[in-house]
């Protein structure tokens, strides 16, 4: 769980939480990473399903997050570029990539936290191809089911010496990671709601109650 927070930090780069002009982005381009096709369209079809195009300019839609962008960020198989509304600046990221490189950075957290030698440039160039490969996965649009059914399929395959080893049941895992019981909510995601509490518990374990100083 706490990794999750490394990921969608790296996931989330040049987004933040709050309403701001540099969440005012606008979508204009993805390409999927497995064929190179371009595949903007069906992506702008999904921001138009959330709220229409009208709306949109209207500035009905927010910008806080990712949100003017639907997904694009979080999706492991695709390139994307934005425009930035307010400067006309372009931003392109190849996902890909950038989920390789963080992997590669969380490696090697894990190893100096157990006091293991960093993986060498040829034994990570290895596991690199790996990694590249198990990344090229569709999950767009799935429901939570088959997008787990999806990504547990797929990285079986790459990584068949783990096969049975790769899952996840977050109803399993919250409660093992709260030491307190929270009330389900009734409006909203109960799932998220649970992350953030989790999250919440364990920076009060590392820096205390107060909010950090600058």
């Amino acid at each position: 769980i706490l990794l999750h927070i490394f990921a969608d930090t790296c996931a989330h780069q040049g987004f933040s939480g709050v309403y701001e002009s540099g969440n005012d982005v606008k979508l204009e381009c993805v390409t999927d990473n497995r064929n190179g096709n371009d595949i903007t369209g069906v992506f702008l079809k999904g921001i138009n399903e959330v709220v229409p195009n009208d709306d949109i300019s209207d500035g009905l839609l927010p910008p806080i997050g990712h949100a003017l962008v639907d997904v694009v960020p979080d999706l492991s198989y695709i390139t994307w570029t934005m425009s930035y509304n307010n400067s006309g600046n372009k931003y392109t990221r190849n996902n890909t990539e950038a989920f390789v490189d963080m992997c590669h950075q969380i490696l090697d957290y894990f190893t100096c936290c157990r006091g293991m030698e960093c993986f060498s440039d040829e034994k990570w160039n290895v596991l690199k191809v790996r990694l590249e490969k198990a990344f090229l996965v569709d999950i767009y649009k799935k429901s939570v089911k088959n997008a787990y059914q999806a990504l547990v399929e797929r990285w079986s395959d790459v990584f068949p010496e783990y096969k049975g080893l790769y899952g996840y049941n977050a109803e399993q895992v919250f409660p093992k990671a709260l030491s307190y019981n929270i009330m389900p909510i009734a409006m909203g995601n109960d799932n998220f709601y649970r992350f953030v509490k989790i999250v919440e518990e364990y920076l009060i374990k590392l820096y205390g109650p107060a909010p950090r100083k600058k």
